[in-house]
């Protein structure tokens, strides 16, 4: 038996721009010829080309945006990036000048959850968030990131378990082929597949996660396509990816 491992490329990333619906975003996610997104995005953001820049600048975008969607204060991305808290306060706000419904999409989800008490997923799946209210100036700051925080990786989870569904649909299906899925793990699901089964397996179970239509049933299309990696071994701790040409994390 084969160990079979998919895993989302950059969903929460890639689900940034979905939910923002920023046009910049999008075209830059929807384009397969594309080998680094970080590069490109850096690229766009800096107003430079891609062969011009650097990995440390490469990382700073890779920070700012992490930042913006986990909900990362400036005073974090200061220390991550090592420079004062003006500076990260002033190079987030050019991140957000430069991808304008970015910060219109964090606003939204702030201005939701102060109205409601709650803040949604993709799916509408709630999360409560009582400390939006709060009198507490440091305490209600972190929740308004909490909650954008939640809109993105909360979204990123019901993907995951639609996918889940699908795979596990797609292989009752198909019976005669040899497989079974296992688990998912934050973005990843494992699939266990007999050896002569691996690549009709492999290319069953993709196009599934890749559908772009998968979340058609919930109402939702996807702006945005989100591939999928795929590695397998003999062992969980050997596994050797099978197929490696989009962009890199």
């Amino acid at each position: 038996m084969y160990s079979l491992k998919l895993d989302f490329q950059q969903i929460e990333l890639r689900l940034l721009g979905h939910l923002s619906n920023d046009e910049a975003l999008i075209r830059l996610f929807s384009d397969p010829d594309i080998p680094d997104i970080f590069n490109a995005l850096t690229a766009q953001w800096l107003g430079k080309s891609v062969e011009t820049v650097s990995s440390a600048e490469r990382e700073q975008t890779k920070r700012v945006v992490y930042s913006i969607m986990y909900g990362v204060g400036r005073e974090k991305l200061a220390e991550y990036l090592k420079i004062s808290v003006d500076n990260a306060k002033a190079i987030m706000a050019s991140f957000l000048v430069k991808f304008p419904a970015v910060g219109n999409f964090t606003k939204s989800c702030v201005d939701f959850c102060h109205k409601n008490g709650y803040t949604l997923s993709l799916l509408k799946r709630r999360r409560l968030f009582p400390n939006i209210h709060s009198n507490n100036y440091t305490l209600r700051a972190q929740t308004e990131r909490q909650c954008v925080n939640f809109c993105v990786q909360g979204s990123a989870a019901d993907i995951c378990k639609v996918a889940m569904l699908g795979v596990e649909d797609v292989l009752r299906e198909n019976s005669h082929l040899n497989a079974r899925l296992l688990v998912q793990i934050h973005d990843e699901l494992l699939v266990e597949v007999a050896d002569n089964h691996l690549s009709a397996v492999i290319d069953l179970v993709k196009s599934v996660m890749e559908e772009r239509e998968l979340l058609t049933s919930f109402g939702v299309r996807l702006r945005i396509p989100i591939p999928v990696s795929i590695s397998t071994g003999k062992k969980w701790g050997h596994m050797v990816p099978v197929q490696q040409d989009d962009s890199k994390c």
